[in-house]
């Protein structure tokens, strides 16, 4: 899932993971739920800006590796000036459900993407987000 998750992110122009971001993820004992979970954060910086545009572009390349939606895209709009500051997404694969979101940091003047992959399975067997599992 990694895979799919970096190369997306590369292919859409979008910055690499946080090297500490999945780290809890990848440490985790292999019977906690963390275990269940590959992550991606890409912070957004002068060199490679992230906007709902770039968050959109990564979701399609996620589609070209099959990820299908599996709920409706949401987003939110700054009511006075539209400035989208939330998109997210949910999407499914071979077992797994990613849940992928784009944040504006008004903060920094510019955007985050997340996106967690969860496995099904494994999520299942420990009793924990269920709702995405289903």
């Amino acid at each position: 899932m990694s895979t799919d998750l970096d190369a997306s992110a590369a292919d859409a122009g979008a910055p690499a993971s946080d090297p500490g971001w999945g780290d809890a993820y990848r440490d985790a004992p292999p019977d906690s739920p963390l275990a269940c979970v590959v992550a991606y954060k890409g912070f957004g910086t002068h060199a490679t800006p992230v906007n709902a545009a770039r968050f959109t572009a990564m979701v399609a390349e996620l589609h070209e590796r099959k990820w299908r939606q599996s709920r409706k895209r949401t987003e939110e709009k700054d009511r006075e000036d539209g400035q989208i500051l939330l998109v997210r997404t949910v999407l499914k694969q071979r077992g797994w459900t990613m849940v992928a979101e784009y944040r504006y940091r008004s903060d920094k003047e510019d955007g985050v993407i997340t996106a967690n992959a969860f496995n099904d399975g494994c999520i299942k067997k420990n009793g924990s987000l269920t709702d995405l599992a289903d």
